[in-house]
């Protein structure tokens, strides 16, 4: 049996799937966190171990554990017989749109126009981030008024009565 450690990003992660490996992941940034709960949790076809965590007895546990165990097996046959199940094999798929490409000239119908023909708000989503974020300011703004109005101005005004007083 084949066994895997991996440091778990998506490349590591479909080559563990597509070749039906048990796994020990060892997540360490970015999306190596949500990669490793996919293989470990929903596909149930390894180990996780974090970084933190990671000792001598830990890893040892978890080897044990992957090699003792054929459910991950199991698991990761399963997994690779749902990756492999598509109607065209992905080379003959690839094949077929650089051949499209090729008859087509290029096939510029398929090319995104929309970045080239907005201007800079539109293509930034700047009205988007202006009504997300200015409601907020303008709550805060307004709340950090009333806050000085209510205590700096009651000061000032009691500060001016003692004075009118004396």
């Amino acid at each position: 049996m084949t066994n895997e450690m991996q440091r778990c990003n998506s490349v590591c992660r479909y080559e563990a799937v597509h070749h039906a490996v048990p796994v020990i992941c060892i997540p360490f940034y970015l999306d190596q966190f949500a990669q490793c709960r996919n293989l470990v949790n929903r596909l149930k076809m390894g180990v996780l171990l974090y970084p933190k965590d990671l000792t001598k007895e830990t890893f040892t546990k978890a080897v044990h554990q992957v090699l003792g165990n054929p459910e991950y097996k199991a698991n990761a046959v399963k997994a690779q017989s749902i990756l492999r199940d598509q109607p065209v094999k992905p080379r003959d798929l690839f094949l077929y749109w650089v051949n499209y490409t090729i008859r087509h000239q290029g096939a510029k119908h398929l090319v995104a126009t929309a970045p080239f023909e907005l201007n800079i708000f539109q293509y930034l989503s700047l009205d988007v981030v202006a009504f997300l974020t200015l409601p907020p300011l303008l709550t805060f703004v307004v709340c950090l008024k009333c806050l000085c109005w209510l205590c700096c101005g009651k000061k000032a005004t009691d500060g001016n009565s003692e004075k009118k007083t004396q």
